[in-house]
């Protein structure tokens, strides 16, 4: 029974995120305790509460796997925001502040790639568009077994070397 299972998995859940907060009730300054729970919480899809723990995790301890988890939570705050309609700028802020955290996260330098080249096309801004390119480049970098990005960054190239013939067709001069 599919319902019966959802309800199990939904107890579940509920049971291992009372675990976490009885180890933070004990052990609130380690900062595995709120590292763990940032974890379960990003895989909720719960960004600002994963975002919470992760930074009182690197309060109390710098360390990579905290700042990867942080920096995937501000990636997908960011792309929650992305196609909201008055909500781009917020995503280039998560973006942003994904990167600083962990400038290896692929998936953030994509996604203020995507961000740069929707605002390039709103106000055909070349630099923006020479931007996006430089973040989608980054990304195809970090991870180049994406195929989503290798594609994005050939598309990129291909219309980039357009405007560039579309560029050197107007400024050569007409034979009338």
């Amino acid at each position: 029974d599919v319902a019966a299972f959802e309800r199990l998995h939904v107890l579940r859940l509920d049971r291992a995120e009372s675990c976490h907060v009885a180890i933070l009730r004990y052990a609130s300054r380690t900062a595995w305790a709120h590292h763990n729970y940032g974890l379960f919480l990003l895989h909720q899809q719960r960004f600002d509460d994963a975002i919470r723990q992760e930074q009182r995790a690197l309060a109390v301890r710098d360390f990579m796997m905290a700042r990867i988890t942080l920096s995937a939570a501000w990636y997908g705050k960011g792309l929650g925001y992305l196609f909201e309609p008055g909500q781009a700028e917020l995503s280039k802020t998560c973006f942003e502040k994904a990167i600083a955290t962990d400038s290896t996260n692929a998936n953030a330098w994509y996604g203020l790639a995507m961000y740069l080249e929707t605002r390039a096309e709103q106000s055909s801004d070349r630099a923006l568009l020479a931007s996006a390119g430089t973040a989608l480049q980054r990304a195809a970098e970090l991870d180049p077994t994406n195929g989503v990005v290798r594609a994005e960054w050939m598309r990129h190239q291909k219309l980039r070397e357009s405007q560039a013939r579309l560029d050197s067709a107007r400024a050569a001069p007409r034979e009338d």
